[in-house]
């Protein structure tokens, strides 16, 4: 039986599966591979430059862009 866990955000979610296996393929995109520890660390680098624009909590952000691991 799988074990569930409450995850609330995206963020969340790449932080906890990076914590248990940070080696295993998060995203595949042509030809392309992000493991699950590369992924929430620079989800991590992301969040702090975006703090360090902005001090106002629960600020809003969107991106429209094509689709893309880059991103």
């Amino acid at each position: 039986m799988a074990t569930e866990i409450a995850v609330n955000d995206l963020a969340e979610l790449a932080r906890y599966q990076a914590s248990g296996r940070p080696e295993a393929v998060a995203i595949a995109f042509r030809g392309r591979e992000t493991t699950y520890g590369q992924l929430d660390k620079r989800a991590g680098q992301v969040a702090n430059g975006l703090r360090a624009i902005s001090s106002v909590t629960q600020t809003r952000l969107a991106l429209l862009a094509r689709n893309s691991d880059v991103f």
